[in-house]
Formats: structure tokens, sequence, C-alpha cells
């Protein structure tokens, strides 16, 4: 079970905390005890650095998940599903699902076990049946997701990767960039580092077919690992 939150009323008076049936789930945890930590930890996320020098947590469409985590077990499939139903971290704090951002986080991002009564509670809150954030991910779903997981984590060699193939094919940056559904200036922002943005598996799709070669999206990420990188 998740802790609720609720703030009525106008007043800005601070009221004591009153115990919830989600709290038991989390104390089991230890979570509820003590203040749950904040805040991206360099070790689990993706970061870019901005011409600035400034260290920045890339902001992902779907779930990372971490290095070895099988993305078949309940917290994943429900990560993903989340992340589908754009149900996320705001979602669910919104729905009194956590009242801790970075808890409601980690569940977004598949980093908290679940059982399958912790997904039934998820499910009730957010008007959802619990099947839409359990079922097995299609073939299609799976390839796509799989791509992303890769390409987030190794965001430049990626799209270095695809600017060297539409090169090599003699396309244009804008004829690659108007292939793949992107303006001229988001591409150029990806390549200058003001763009954090993850080549997704549709846009390698996308780019295949401009150039003739159905094998693109896997050729991308070949030899490449679901591991953290600070590119």
């Amino acid at each position: 079970m998740f802790r609720s939150a609720f703030h009525g009323g106008t007043s800005h008076a601070r009221r004591p905390p009153q115990r919830v049936p989600a709290d038991d789930w989390l104390a089991e945890r230890g979570i509820l005890s003590k203040p749950y930590a904040t805040g991206l930890r360099y070790s689990d996320h993706p970061f870019r650095l901005t011409p600035a020098r400034k260290v920045t947590a890339i902001s992902h469409l779907w779930p990372l998940l971490r290095e070895g985590q099988d993305p078949d077990s309940l917290a994943a499939r429900v990560a993903y599903h989340l992340h589908r139903t754009h149900n996320r971290t705001t979602a669910l704090t919104r729905a009194g699902l956590a009242a801790d951002r970075s808890f409601a986080s980690d569940v977004v991002q598949g980093r908290l076990p679940l059982t399958q009564s912790d997904v039934e509670f998820i499910a009730g809150r957010l008007a959802l049946p619990s099947s839409e954030l359990t079922r097995p991910l299609t073939p299609e779903e799976q390839e796509a997701w799989a791509f992303y997981r890769t390409s987030g984590r190794n965001r430049r060699a990626v799209w270095e990767r695809a600017r060297s193939v539409w090169q090599r094919h003699g396309l244009a940056d804008n004829a690659a960039a108007n292939a793949m559904g992107l303006s001229r200036t988001a591409l150029s922002n990806i390549f200058s580092g003001h763009n954090s943005a993850v080549l997704r598996h549709d846009q390698a799709a996308k780019l295949a077919i401009a150039i003739g070669n159905p094998d693109l999206p896997s050729l991308l990420i070949e030899g490449l690992k679901e591991t953290p990188s600070r590119a």
C-alpha cells in the first residue's frame, strides 16, 4: 500500500500527520520512520553537461530501469505502463499515492518491488483496471522499450551513430531531421548539448525508411549496453 497525504482547506498551519493504511506498507519497508531520500543520484541516472558545465538530469519518456533489472518483472512492467498511460510522478502524488515525490519517482521508474495488492491499490487510485498496469508487453512494445533503454544510457553514442549513417547515405541534417519528425533547431541543439532528447525507436524507424535500411534501429544500438552513461 502507499502513503496518502491530503492537504485540504486554505490554512497554511502545520497539521499533525494522520496515519493511513498505506503507512503500514511504508513502515514495513523502513521508509515511514525516516525522511525518504530525495534528489537524483548520479550513479543511478544518466546526466549531460551543458556548455556552462552544469550537471542536469535527463527527463526520460520511458523508465530506464536499473542495470540488470528484468524488464518483465512486476515493478518494471508497472513502471512501463504508468509511463504509457501518462501517469508519472506528478500524477501519482496528485492521486494521493505518495506524499514524497522521490518515493513516487521510484515507483514510476520501477525501482521499488511491488506486490499484486500494491498494483491494485495504485490502479484503483488512478481509476485504471489493474490489468492496464500488469499486462505483458507486446513484441513491438518490448522492442521499442529495449531500444529506448539502451539509447537512453548511451545517448550521445547513438545520436552520433545515427548522424554518421544519414551522412553516409547523403542526407543533410535538415533532411534527416525532417525524416525523424524533428525540427532542424531541435536536432542542432541535440548535438550542441542544449537538448537532452533520447533517440527513440519510432524516430530510428523513420530514419530507416528514409535511407532504405529496415535494420537500422538494431544497428544503432548494436554492442551497446544498458549501463549508466554520463554523456
